[in-house]
């Protein structure tokens, strides 16, 4: 028992930390902006989009993976299609 909750801890501060270093470089998450698409959700900062995204990392490391997964694979059954229309 000890052990998933120092795991959900530790998940949790480095997806913080993930998202205050990366949030707005790598996947443009910015909610400290005017956003005049704010109907989608109900964060009003980038403070409150990172904190529950971090809460929720168990949820979303795996879909992420998963979705990673699915388009690296997608790249290489295309390469090798490609690979088979040259011959």
């Amino acid at each position: 028992m000890i052990t998933i909750c120092l795991t959900y801890v530790v998940g949790c501060v480095v997806t913080l930390g993930y998202l205050i270093l990366f949030g707005k470089k790598v996947h443009e998450i910015d909610y400290d902006s005017p956003n005049l698409y704010s109907w989608h959700d109900d964060f009003n900062s980038n403070a409150q989009a990172y904190l529950a995204w971090s809460l929720a990392w168990f949820i979303l490391v795996p879909i992420v993976a998963i979705c990673l997964l699915y388009k690296g694979l997608e790249r290489i059954v295309q390469r090798l299609i490609e690979l088979t229309d040259k011959r």
